[in-house]
């Protein structure tokens, strides 16, 4: 990075942090209903409060007011942050509120008084206080449940009710049970379900009886289902799906027990096939003989598609694809997918120059991966995705694909089948099957330090065309409010990939690899969610080297970047090598007598760190999400602490056996625009260089010979002929090289700040 931008980047870097410092100062506090308008002489609310609430938080009652306090900004400081006032008519309105929330939940008794103490006179400020009296709840002691006598599994019925006798009963719960016995019935078979519904209250008492008799209905079972569709142009006798096609997309079918819920996947299995403008599913009555009528009227849309996509991104530099579909090939609802896609366009030959080169400066770094275009053809034919079946897909493809500064994976062909199965709550399990014939570049530094690969033909025998087979089987649950941004909820993602002769596999590239991401999030207030996320992983298998066994190069575990430690750049956590040129090098007098080379002791920087990975992984990451109080739909702010490592674990080590946990800091600001979350982070990485060995490359861009030049290096070099040449070559013996050189940064404030750019959410 030039002089001058460093200092732009600088100030632009104290700005966006003096402005994230602001957001958050001016961050609403609260979770009430309405921001309040201030006029003048209107009184300002500094504070709320409550007291008495015994049995309700104080946030969960002031969810349920109009009345809400200035933004926290504006309380502490009075400066920044949103003023509101006290609406005399919603503040009123807000006693009786809080008295019928009371009322609905089982206390008839319950006051609420008011207290509003000025603070200031002029301009008029006041806190405001509700009194809760409670008073004691009415109870639950008598509870009768009538007409489940006949119903299979009535257990699961009335599993988890919210009425209990000695509980406090109330309007919301008894309401809220009537719901789930109805629902739960009708999912269950019994499609024409009530429940007859009646309580008496004794005031005197403070006591209720509850009465919930059932009518459950016939069992009935799905009846004939009849098909009405359109085509796109208007055909009705000739649709583009068959009926019967239809019919097996809806996930039931004529016989199988009733529900509810069928219904509701049925419309939405054949929405997102894709195939469709406008679906409805609805059932008949029960006929005579317990059988359900089901009607579905479905409008097609086009079946075929063209999708282009043209863009740029930090770690592909310009990027472009292509993708047709054909929504219903064979007149059998399957989708074909033909897909092209081609990466590191200005940066890889044969399409580079030099002025747009120069807007992909990260890439200067990834001499192996990105020197030419990664590339990708795809041919893939998969069923739609039905809920409770096995969905297979098949795809075949021919691609070059890399990892930044860690390797390059050519593939020929290669194929895959899979089979995904949607389960309850959200989640899924897909197991596979992938081979394909190919070959991995690593970084030749990487080989030599970490596989002991140094010379050019030991090299190449890590790096021949060989056939790779892997099995994998994944599993994912998403329980979040949202995909995008989520406020509350789970996601947890865990897979199991292996590769061994008996599946198809060289011997050398067996492996066992298994990895799990979890993560949390919590909304805290209406405008500041909790986040927090845990990632692991380990391998198994590969080649010896070092008493260690090492997973291939493709395989090995790498982290750091916008949706891992941001403190550290992409795949840079954990162990590095490093390379220098020979200016940086010490030679020997004369190498023909034999030496060694050595780093000059004035060098306290690499030309390039190129990062190893490893076998084992562990990250984790606590975010705090500020939502920006002028622009809440558009900006949001992040606080975060990332930590972790990468590290190799040797033979007979414990998973945690060498790992040293990394912790980073920092700030970022998220965008939420029409193509997803656009995110930049600032990470504060207060480690230096971490050791390694230096390697020097007589060759610009070639793989060997790599020499040893760490600081205390003892391997001799020597001058050897060239088999069938004249020339003669300098030759260092074997051993491993050590792991003594520290490339320095500075200490400066922004030489600490790593920064990374990401569209889409960072976890």
């Amino acid at each position: 990075m030039s002089r001058w931008l460093r200092a732009v980047v600088g100030r632009a870097s104290l700005l966006w942090i003096v402005w994230t410092v602001v957001g958050l100062i001016a961050a609403p506090a609260g979770a009430a209903g309405q921001s309040l308008a201030c006029t003048p002489g209107d009184r300002e609310v500094l504070r709320l409060g409550f007291t008495g609430n015994a049995t309700f938080s104080a946030s969960e009652l002031a969810r349920r007011i109009v009345t809400t306090p200035s933004s926290f900004g504006r309380r502490n400081f009075g400066i920044v942050g949103t003023r509101r006032c006290l609406d005399p008519d919603e503040f009123r309105q807000d006693v009786l509120r809080l008295q019928a929330f009371y009322h609905d939940r089982g206390f008839y008794d319950a006051r609420v008084d008011t207290v509003v103490t000025t603070l200031i006179a002029k301009p008029p400020v006041v806190a405001v206080t509700f009194a809760i009296h409670e008073g004691l709840p009415t109870i639950l002691d008598t509870l009768r449940i009538t007409g489940l006598e006949r119903v299979h599994d009535s257990a699961a019925v009335l599993a988890n009710l919210q009425l209990a006798l000695g509980r406090p009963f109330g309007v919301v719960p008894f309401t809220a049970d009537v719901d789930s016995i109805t629902s739960r019935l009708r999912n269950a078979g019994y499609p024409e379900a009530s429940v007859i519904p009646s309580y008496s209250v004794h005031p005197a008492a403070r006591s209720a009886e509850v009465s919930l008799a059932v009518v459950p209905g016939p069992a009935a079972r799905f009846g004939a289902i009849h098909v009405h569709s359109t085509s796109y142009t208007g055909d009705t006798l000739h649709p583009a799906v068959p009926d019967n096609v239809v019919r097996r997309l809806l996930g039931f079918a004529t016989g199988q027990p009733y529900s509810d819920h069928a219904i509701t996947d049925a419309q939405r299995n054949l929405y997102t096939t894709g195939m469709y403008r406008n679906v409805e599913v609805t059932r008949d009555s029960v006929t005579a003989d317990s059988l359900v009528p089901v009607e579905v009227v479905a409008f097609e849309d086009q079946m075929h598609e063209i999708n282009s996509e043209l863009g740029w991104a930090t770690l592909d530099c310009f990027r472009t694809g292509l993708q047709y579909t054909d929504h219903n090939f064979d007149s059998k609802a399957r989708n074909l997918s033909l897909t092209g896609r081609l990466t590191k366009i200005g940066y890889g030959a044969p399409l580079e120059s030099g002025g747009t080169r120069n807007l992909c400066p990260l890439l200067r770094k990834d001499s192996l991966g990105s020197s030419r275009l990664n590339y990708s053809l795809t041919a893939s034919l998969q069923q739609p995705i039905i809920a409770g079946r096995a969905n297979p897909a098949y795809s075949l493809y021919t691609e070059r694909r890399s990892e930044y500064q860690a390797y390059v994976r050519t593939t020929f062909v290669g194929g895959e089948a899979s089979l995904l199965r949607p389960l309850a709550h959200r989640s899924s399990v897909r197991a596979a099957y992938n081979v394909e014939y190919g070959y991995t570049l690593a970084q030749p530094a990487v080989l030599c330090a970490v596989f002991s690969r140094c010379d050019q033909e030991s090299m190449d025998q890590v790096q021949r065309k060989l056939p790779l087979g892997i099995a994998s089987v994944a599993f994912q649950q998403s329980g979040t409010d949202n995909l995008i941004d989520p406020h509350a909820g789970t996601i947890f993602r865990t897979e199991v990939r292996g590769s061994a002769p008996v599946i198809g596999s060289d011997p050398s590239l067996s492996f066992l690899k298994g990895t799990v991401d979890g993560a949390w999030y919590h909304q805290l207030t209406s405008s500041v969610v909790f986040a927090m996320r845990l990632r692991g992983g380990a391998v198994t298998g590969g080649s010896t080297a070092n008493g260690t066994r090492l997973p291939p190069p493709s395989e090995r575990l790498y982290a750091g970047g916008p949706t891992s430690v941001r403190g550290f750049q992409q795949n840079e956590l954990g162990a590095s090598v490093y390379l220098v040129d020979s200016a940086d090098v010490a030679f020997p007098p004369d190498t023909a007598t034999g030496g060694v080379l050595q780093v000059k002791q004035s060098v306290t920087r690499a030309e390039r760190t190129i990062p190893t990975g490893g076998n084992s992984l562990f990250v984790g990451n606590v975010e705090f999400r500020v939502r920006d109080v002028f622009f809440p739909d558009l900006i949001e702010y992040a606080l975060f602490t990332d930590v972790g490592d990468v590290w190799t674990r040797k033979s007979g080590q414990t998973f945690t056996g060498s790992a040293k946990l990394y912790w980073t800091p920092g700030v970022g600001i998220r965008y939420f625009s029409i193509v997803g979350p656009i995110q930049l982070n600032a990470g504060y990485n207060p480690y230096g260089g971490q050791p390694g060995p230096v390697y020097l490359s007589t060759r610009p861009g070639s793989f060997a010979p790599l020499y040893c030049v760490s600081p205390g290096n003892t391997l001799g070099v020597h001058l050897e002929s060239v088999p069938g040449s004249a020339t003669k070559q300098l030759v260092q013996d074997a051993g491993p090289c050590p792991a003594s050189f520290v490339s320095s940064h500075s200490n400066g404030l922004l030489h600490r700040l790593t920064f990374t750019l990401s569209i889409g959410s960072d976890f």
